[in-house]
C-alpha cells in the first residue's frame, strides 16, 4: 500500500528530522531535511513555519536550549491544502507561494494513490 508518507520514509534519520512536537525540535541534530508528516497547521506557529520555509537560519526551540537550524529542504505530507492549513485572517497566499518549488497533489483510489499532479512554482528558480 502506498500512502502519502511513503516518500518521506525513504530518508534516513541522519539526514532527515521528523518533527512531531508542537514548536519543540527535541532530537534535532543539524539534519538538512525537515519532515512534517500529517501536518495540519497546529504543530508550528505560522511565523516559525514561514521562517523555516524561507531558509532563514534561526535557533530552534529544544527543551532546555536552542539549536541553530541547518534545514535546506522541507517535506510536508498533509490532508489539507496550504490555504486550509493557514486560512485565518492573517494568511497571505503570496507569503507561502514563493517558498515552495513544487506541490504534489495525490488522488486516492482503492487504498493507493493512483493519480498525482505536480504544480511547479513560477517563483522558484
Amino acid at each position: 500500500m502506498c500512502g502519502k508518507s511513503s516518500y518521506a520514509k525513504n530518508f534516513d534519520e541522519k539526514i532527515a528530522y521528523w518533527f512531531d512536537n508542537k514548536n519543540w525540535f527535541d532530537g534535532y541534530d543539524k539534519q538538512p531535511i525537515l519532515i512534517l508528516d500529517d501536518f495540519d497547521g497546529t504543530q508550528l506557529y505560522y511565523s516559525i513555519f514561514l521562517k523555516i520555509l524561507s531558509g532563514q537560519q534561526r535557533r530552534l526551540e529544544i527543551k532546555g536550549s536552542k539549536e541553530l537550524n541547518y534545514i535546506k529542504h522541507v517535506i510536508i505530507t498533509s490532508n489539507y491544502s496550504l490555504k486550509e492549513l493557514y486560512g485565518k485572517d492573517d494568511y497571505n497566499q503570496d507569503q507561502l507561494d514563493w517558498r515552495f518549488d513544487a506541490i504534489w497533489n495525490y488522488k486516492k483510489s482503492q487504498n493507493t494513490f493512483s493519480e498525482r499532479k505536480c504544480e511547479r512554482n513560477p517563483y522558484y528558480k
